[in-house]
């Protein structure tokens, strides 16, 4: 006998909703338009980028000379790139399960995921007004300070990130839960003392772009994202900014923001960056590299990173889509054009949407 409440539910809670949203994400139907809007965005926003030539090459659909265009003041040349159309209508989601990128992304929790690299730890979730203890999680203190971020669909570009002391949280539930429908907590990280001396107020990190390339990742990019006065985040929506990392560690002389303007000092604190040595580089990408290797399906990954008081590196968060391709390509030019042959057809795609949904053990390799 068919159980038809069952099947109701399948298709309510899991088929239409997220299967057909995913499908329109990775199809590009939702991204195609969204990257266009974006490309003459930042066009408008920027009077050194010259509009009428990034509008004429977005209205042929030539998404690399437009995009080219638009890097062209802060780089200086016109240089061949990955438009972020074609990379987030196309590449990202032939390189990454786009199942698994909606597991990652909904959980945050990477240790619930049975991942068990150094990384920030998740003592609770809030959802509807109520919060819940993560497994083996510590209790919550009422003297410490805590993070409570966006997981989900909700979470990325520094939204309704907020800091709030552990005597304050209970009271603050039905607020938090006002700003996403989930949200993860982590205690308040310090971190190393070169990131502090960035900014203080922001926990910064390096993100770096990973690359599956046959059994073994290769770094692509590193970039160094530092936030604003006052702010908690790094992220370029909350103001920060980004400054190139070479293989030696050492930061180029400039810094991005998400105009993709260019900055010799911290528009704050009047820092300058060129030839800063970043302590410990060498172990954050190693560890960064090393975790990508024991996961599943996700072929190309930017990890935010940073260190600990006693330089042990720690991974704060793991992004599998809308990668910020932008401060990679304007910080470190040409860095993505190894990505250029990793695609598939729309049909490939649509296979991985209506697959069987991964679980955890499937993100993992064993």
């Amino acid at each position: 006998m068919i159980d038809t409440q069952r099947w109701r539910r399948v298709l309510v809670n899991d088929v239409l909703p997220r299967r057909l949203k995913l499908t329109a994400v990775a199809s590009g139907i939702i991204n195609n338009r969204r990257y266009r809007k974006k490309a003459l965005e930042l066009a408008r926003n920027n009077s050194a980028i010259d509009f009428d030539r990034v509008k004429s090459f977005v209205d042929k659909r030539d998404y690399r000379n437009a995009w080219s265009t638009i890097y062209y003041p802060v780089v200086g040349d016109y240089i061949d790139t990955i438009s972020e159309v074609e990379y987030y209508c196309v590449i990202e989601y032939s390189l990454n399960h786009i199942l698994y990128c909606d597991l990652v992304n909904g959980q945050k929790d990477y240790r619930a995921l049975g991942l068990n690299f150094p990384m920030l730890p998740t003592v609770a979730f809030i959802r509807e007004g109520k919060l819940y203890a993560t497994l083996e999680s510590e209790p919550i203190e009422p003297d410490r300070d805590y993070v409570a971020k966006p997981a989900g669909i909700d979470s990325g570009a520094g939204r309704a990130v907020t800091v709030v002391s552990g005597r304050d949280l209970p009271d603050r539930l039905d607020a938090l839960s006002r700003l996403s429908k989930l949200l993860i907590v982590q205690p308040v990280f310090r971190g190393h003392e070169f990131f502090r001396s960035l900014n203080p107020s922001s926990l910064n990190t390096i993100r770096c772009m990973t690359l599956m390339d046959g059994r073994q990742p290769r770094l692509l990019s590193a970039v160094l994202r530092v936030g604003r006065q006052d702010s908690v985040t790094d992220n370029f929506d909350s103001g920060g900014i980004a400054i190139g990392v070479d293989d030696r560690g050492c930061l180029k002389d400039y810094a991005i923001d998400k105009d993709l303007r260019r900055h010799q000092h911290h528009p704050d604190t009047g820092m300058s960056f060129a030839g800063l040595q970043i302590p410990h580089y060498r172990s954050m990408i190693d560890l960064c590299l090393e975790a990508h290797s024991g996961l599943r399906n996700l072929g190309v990954l930017s990890w935010d990173v940073t260190l600990s008081e006693d330089n042990a590196p720690v991974i704060v968060e793991i992004n599998c889509s809308n990668q910020s391709i932008n401060l990679h390509q304007a910080a470190n030019p040409g860095c993505l054009i190894p990505l250029s042959p990793y695609r598939v057809g729309w049909w490939e795609r649509m296979k991985h949407v209506w697959s069987r949904y991964p679980t955890n053990s499937d993100l993992r390799v064993v």
